[in-house]
């Protein structure tokens, strides 16, 4: 042992060795991403040529490698950021949305999931840590890199330039349309981080570029009539686990007794990011024109023009995104997880249920309310009550595969609290005797590692059947159903078509009866004038791509075909 750590300690002791090591660290993550990539052959050559000839001859400019490795420090910290990201997902670099996150996860989510990855989090912080520490292992030592050894690397590397560019040009020729540079790593890390402070900058700016902003919203419906819309948003919900879709455990008993529940079978969200998806489904933005939402208001508004009395009622932790922004135009606002520090506050969605009836009580004779829940996101275990352990053993543990079934059974539970929870609603609402409907959609699914790909959670930047395919609910009164029965005979005529979450939008406008110029019939799925569309995914750019084109797998399109649904 000791003689192994002599020899260990003498290679460590010559700068020629540690620049290796230090080049072999730096490509770490490229390595990767070839390998979880899909790229043409000189796209490959490229993607490995180029940064490894940038890293060599770095390095090559000191005496002591260890000296530059630390100016470099920014991308061994990036590494690990990226090592973690194919932990979690499996392919992909760090996308634009991933540095978003970083601002709208609120502190007791980012803790509930970094206690699961643990593991991970020691082994590449260890490989980032140790290269810190051997960059000032390398400054302290006496040895030195030779003029004439620094001379053949830098040869070495400007030999690696030329394959490399050689390499990229084949490339751009092969795709004209390829930014060949642009998705080189780690320039597109960089670009990707750019393109996310812009983004941010501009929803900053959005009470500004929205003030003038006006639906000219009016009600279609009699005044007279007493009138609740409630939307309800859920939170990380696929319809794989909704017994409504087809599940084989019973998941859904209250709901499947609800004679007057119109469910939507073919549906997918337009973004698997909480920050944009929910956003996405309170305004006119959708993934083929996200512009506009710097623009114009929600839904909300658009009620409230029409002479509703409107509350925003959440058990989400506020976080400054356009959420947060669409939530001030209500007149009431209630979030129940206040405090972002709070980690043990652990409010369920049942607790909006109070609000609900408070608000039912004075909000007047028109009502709009929005419920924001905290539905099934992750830590499962901690978004249902004792009630609702049905599916046991149900105590979450690391993110492993062969703990699967327990990730299951309490991702299960908290379908059966969502389940109870909405017929809750429906109960309320029934019981008030108005023109009522209550419209159920959540912000995107989730993955639990369904497949050979072990993928798990969501806002992953390309998504998966599972991350796509939600559930899409509406209950109508029997009030509603006297005054407006095309309207449920529109509802049960399309609830096998092909729809994005832009449905929700229009679709809630028709229900109320609000009329406005943003109003499109075409995407209401409730009136005569809904016609099937192409189907976008917002990508982490924020342009719109098909189906077919936002990175899913063969594992996705089979379980499309599977459930019958349409792809693209």
């Amino acid at each position: 042992m000791k003689h192994f750590k002599k020899k260990i300690s003498e290679w460590l002791s010559k700068q020629q060795n540690l620049y290796i090591l230090f080049t072999i660290i730096l490509m770490i993550p490229t390595c990767l991403l070839l390998y979880t990539e899909e790229m043409s052959m000189a796209m490959r050559v490229a993607y490995f040529f180029l940064p490894l000839s940038v890293y060599m001859g770095l390095l090559a400019t000191r005496q002591k490698p260890g000296i530059m490795l630390l100016w470099l420090s920014l991308l061994l910290l990036l590494g690990a950021f990226q090592e973690v990201l194919l932990y979690l997902f499996g392919n992909s670099i760090i996308a634009s949305d991933m540095f978003l996150n970083l601002f709208t996860t609120s502190t007791g989510e980012a803790f509930e999931l970094l206690g699961n990855l643990i593991p991970a989090l020691i082994l590449v912080f260890f490989v980032f840590f140790s290269a810190v520490y051997l960059a000032f292992h390398s400054i302290r030592i006496e040895d030195r890199l030779h003029v004439s050894v620094r001379k053949k690397l830098i040869i070495i590397a400007a030999c690696s330039l030329l394959i490399g560019s050689i390499g990229g040009v084949t490339a751009k020729v092969q795709e004209p349309n390829e930014k060949v540079l642009l998705n080189i790593y780690p320039v597109n890390v960089f670009y990707n981080m750019k393109f996310a402070r812009e983004s941010w900058h501009k929803s900053k700016n959005y009470r500004k570029t929205s003030e003038a902003f006006s639906f000219q919203a009016k009600s279609r419906h009699p005044s007279s009539d007493k009138e609740i819309y409630v939307l309800v948003i859920g939170e990380t919900s696929r319809s794989e686990n909704w017994s409504l879709y087809g599940y084989e455990r019973e998941t859904n008993p209250r709901l499947s007794k609800e004679k007057s529940l119109v469910c939507f079978t073919d549906v997918v969200t337009q973004c698997n990011a909480t920050h944009k998806s929910v956003p996405l489904i309170l305004s006119a933005a959708s993934a083929d024109n996200f512009e506009i939402i710097y623009k114009q208001k929600s839904i909300i508004t658009a009620f409230k023009e029409a002479g509703f009395k409107t509350a925003f009622l959440s058990n989400q932790v506020p976080n400054n995104t356009f959420t947060d922004f669409f939530s001030r135009e209500a007149d009431v606002v209630k979030f129940l997880r206040g405090d972002p520090l709070a980690i043990s506050n652990n409010p369920l969605d049942h607790d909006l249920l109070p609000l609900l009836d408070n608000f039912i009580a004075k909000g007047g004779n028109k009502q709009f309310i929005v419920l924001h829940t905290y539905g099934s996101h992750f830590n499962y275990c901690d978004r249902y009550s004792d009630k609702f352990k049905v599916f046991i053993p149900d105590n979450s543990v690391n993110l492993e595969y062969r703990h699967r079934d327990l990730l299951v059974n309490s991702y299960d539970n908290s379908i059966l609290s969502t389940d109870d929870f909405l017929a809750s609603v429906i109960d309320k609402l029934r019981n008030t005797g108005a023109v009522t409907c209550m419209f159920y959609l959540p912000d995107h699914g989730e993955d639990i590692m369904d497949d050979d790909r072990h993928r798990f959670l969501h806002a992953s930047p390309c998504p998966t059947y599972y991350q796509l395919h939600i559930p899409f609910l509406i209950w109508f009164s029997d009030e509603y159903n006297d005054r407006y029965p095309e309207a449920i005979k529109n509802a049960v005529l399309h609830h096998s078509s092909p729809i994005t979450t832009r449905a929700a939008f229009h679709t809630m406008l028709d229900l109320g009866g609000v009329a406005t110029a943003h109003f499109d019939s075409v995407f209401s799925v409730v009136n005569a004038g809904f016609s099937p569309r192409k189907r976008s995914y917002l990508n982490d750019h924020n342009l719109p791509e098909s189906l077919d084109n936002c990175g899913l797998k063969e594992e996705d399109k089979a379980m499309f075909r599977k459930k019958g649904m349409v792809f693209p």
